[in-house]
């Protein structure tokens, strides 16, 4: 193995200045450091480490100990007792330090941390405390009793900082050239590569042992929207990558720079899907999902394409050619992705022997199809709705105006969608970058919380429960009064990170998240797999109104192989309210009829119930009230012979969509009642005379009690009331 230089430029500090950021001394975390507070020797001696300013918090200098400074830590010990903020580098080499303990109250490094050769430092404890301001790589190399395992797996460490470790008595590091490995199996939990950062570009080279790359759980690679490269050369002659590696590094557009690739032979998935090779068609298996070879319909073959019906990708080409009877493609109705092994034999600038791309030639050919008329294969890939991005399987939108908390999560209902929710640090990164890449300072998330200090009273805005992963600045969540509404800093001193904030009092740009879709190109209206037709968009004006029966719609709908709407989330309700917005329509007949309550004529399950409590009538259908209000969205029963817009909705592919939207509700009440917390402290109340009525409880538990005295005389059966997180 060739030993390699290692050079670290460090930032210079200058004494008169310090080069503070703007924001300190304007944000309290980060006061700006008294001229007194401001040290100039970057290496720690005996001399001048009694000049050190060990009565001040915020530090700007660079702190070196090196093998030259022939401290022990008792020596040092209390001189850096109070040191929280360092405005510069950190730097320990070469010396006989044991431990750092004497760093204990060190929270944030601003430019950099180097920890390298020191042959008898076995404890970092106080590093589990250190956090980064700027990106910048942590050097932690050479310490030869060190077991630094434990600090590899830290949340600041993903969003702020690379590492750079190796050479101790444990590292986290991963380096794959020149070994006698077989495979990459101890990387078989790996799920996702982010490469936000530098080069974009994974070497495997120079083992000549090297068969597989044992990526079994590898499902992203982000960001989505970047070139992403592997290079694979000098291994054993026989290496090769599985289907699942291979569609994985597909669905995200992988470059590959090899000599060759080829697939293995093993025809057995982790996630039990069946692999065939194409040969006779005839003779075929009929429920592979993915194919390998070069799938060829013609006139011979034709009748048999049923067996296809499963397939959702193939491992090199598509060709469907000169075929006599074929009317459609819906035998492909599954068919997501080909991706093509034939390689090029070129030479790429300054690598030879090495292949920049593969073979040009259309991975998808449909050719002289004497009846073929409905080319169609809109099962491939799930996508987002029109003016949204698609990142790490979320559909985002970035909205650069500023608006209040709910002003903003109106604004996302609009498309059926919520403000975004963050549930790993991958999302965090992503959403944060989304912002800041269109120069905006903040964001409002979808997250709502109850509690100071308690993140375990965090809900998000798309009812999947309590948060699950959190990034909250220091402090945080900090209620004062109805200011439970999170948003995210996208730039400045820790972009990416969490505060609680008024929910209408201060207005900032957002993010809205809406669920993935299928593609249609003859959808107008496409939405959580489905296409939606309202009536008012549908050519039926022949006595200028698009008002219709039960029976007439169910009829129209079905003539644009469609159904009368059946609905299933409190996004979808907002969806469609949406579509009608400027239909003048005061409702629109639902898909419903009713048989001991309702069911949908669709046959989709009743999973999602909406019907107005209130509604005393005993008419059949349903009716989707389109006011702004009070009745919202909610169904009344009305009669079947009653004219009225309609809504079809048509399944866009006869699989599995991607999974609903979650419900996102805000609290109404419309009569008189009293509303308790869980210590049945009487919290609100509200008269009949105020509608709607919009309440804000302090926890996730409250008790809603009617009184009834005044019902009779105000002709009122009871009140309806929505409590959910707001």
């Amino acid at each position: 193995m060739h030993q390699i230089p290692l050079y670290l430029l460090l930032p210079t500090l200058f004494a008169h200045q310090c080069g503070l950021p703007p924001f300190m001394g304007i944000d309290s975390d980060y006061p700006a450091p008294d001229p007194s507070c401001i040290f100039n020797d970057s290496l720690i001696t005996r001399e001048n480490l009694k000049r050190f300013p060990k009565d001040c918090t915020t530090v700007c200098a660079n702190i070196t100990f090196d093998s030259t400074s022939g401290f022990t830590e008792k020596e040092v010990n209390g001189t850096f007792s109070t040191l929280r903020i360092l405005f510069g580098i950190l730097k320990i080499e070469g010396t006989n330090f044991k431990i750092l303990n004497f760093f204990s109250s060190l929270q944030v490094i601003f430019y950099g941390i180097i920890i390298i050769n020191n042959p008898k430092l076995t404890n970092i404890t106080a590093f589990k405390r250190w956090s980064p301001y700027e990106e910048f790589t942590t050097h932690v190399f050479g310490n030869s009793a060190l077991d630094f395992e434990p600090f590899c797996d830290r949340d600041w460490d993903r969003l702020y900082t690379d590492f750079n470790v190796y050479g101790n008595l444990k590292n986290c590091v991963l380096k794959v050239y020149n070994t006698q490995l077989e495979d990459l199996s101890f990387l078989k939990n790996l799920e996702v590569i982010y490469a936000d950062f530098g080069f974009r570009f994974l070497s495997i080279m120079d083992n000549p042992n090297l068969k597989r790359l044992g990526f079994e759980s590898l499902k992203t690679i982000l960001p989505e929207n970047n070139t992403f490269a592997i290079e694979i050369k000098s291994n054993h002659p026989d290496f090769c990558i599985t289907t699942n590696e291979l569609q994985v590094l597909a669905v995200h557009n992988v470059d590959f720079i090899m000599a060759q690739l080829k697939l293995c032979d093993d025809l057995n998935r982790k996630d039990g899907e069946k692999v065939c090779h194409f040969g006779d068609l005839s003779t075929m298996d009929s429920d592979c999902q993915h194919i390998i070879g070069d799938v060829v319909i013609n006139d011979e073959n034709e009748k048999f394409v049923e067996k296809l019906k499963n397939v959702s990708f193939i491992y090199g080409s598509l060709t469907i050619k000169d075929t006599e009877e074929l009317e459609n493609l819906d035998f492909l109705s599954n068919f997501r992705q080909v991706a093509n092994l034939k390689i090029e034999n070129e030479v790429y600038g300054e690598w030879p022997n090495i292949v920049p791309q593969f073979d040009q030639t259309p991975m998808i050919r449909i050719i002289s199809n004497e009846k073929l008329q409905k080319v169609w294969l809109h099962n491939m890939r799930s996508i987002c709705p029109s003016g949204f991005k698609k990142t790490n399987d979320k559909c985002l939108k970035l909205h650069t105006k500023s608006l209040k908390h709910l002003e903003a999560e109106q604004e996302c209902s609009q498309f059926g969608g919520t403000l975004a929710t963050i549930k790993n640090a991958v999302d965090n990164r992503a959403i944060y970058n989304l912002a800041a890449s269109a120069g905006v300072n903040s964001i409002w998330i979808g997250l709502f919380c109850y509690a100071n200090g308690n993140s375990t009273l965090c809900i998000h805005d798309d009812d999947s429960g309590p948060m699950i992963f959190t990034n909250f600045k220091f402090g945080n969540p900090n209620l004062q009064g109805n200011n439970g509404c999170v948003f995210m800093w996208t730039s400045g001193q820790r972009p990416g990170e969490w505060v609680t904030s008024s929910c209408g009092v201060v207005g900032m740009p957002f993010v809205c998240e809406a669920p993935l879709t299928l593609s249609d190109s003859t959808c107008k209206h496409n939405y959580n797999g489905y296409c939606y037709l309202p009536s008012h968009e549908l050519n039926l004006s022949e006595n200028g109104t698009y008002n219709s029966t039960y029976s007439e719609a169910s009829a129209i709908c079905a003539s644009y192989n469609a159904t009368l709407a059946s609905i299933h989330s409190k996004p979808e309700v907002d969806y469609i309210h949406a579509l009608f917005k400027n239909s003048g329509a005061p409702g629109l007949i639902l898909g419903a009829l009713p048989a001991d309550g309702f069911y949908w004529n669709d046959g989709s399950n009743w999973d999602y119930n909406n019907v107005n409590p209130l509604d005393k009538s005993n008419t059949s259908c349903l009716l989707m009230d389109l006011a702004t209000e009070p009745n919202y969205g909610l169904w009344s029963k009305t009669d079947c012979h009653s004219r009225n817009q309609f809504l079809c909705k048509r399944r866009i592919s006869q699989e599995k969509v991607p999974e609903k939207a979650n419900e996102v509700w805000t609290m109404r009440v419309d009569l008189p009642v009293y509303i308790y917390d869980e210590h049945d402290n009487l919290i609100g109340m509200a008269g009949f005379d105020i509608s709607p009525f919009e309440f804000l409880a302090p926890g996730n538990v409250v008790k809603v009690v009617h009184d009834s005295k005044d019902d009779a005389a105000n002709g009122h059966h009871g009140f309806n009331a929505t409590i959910l997180p707001f």
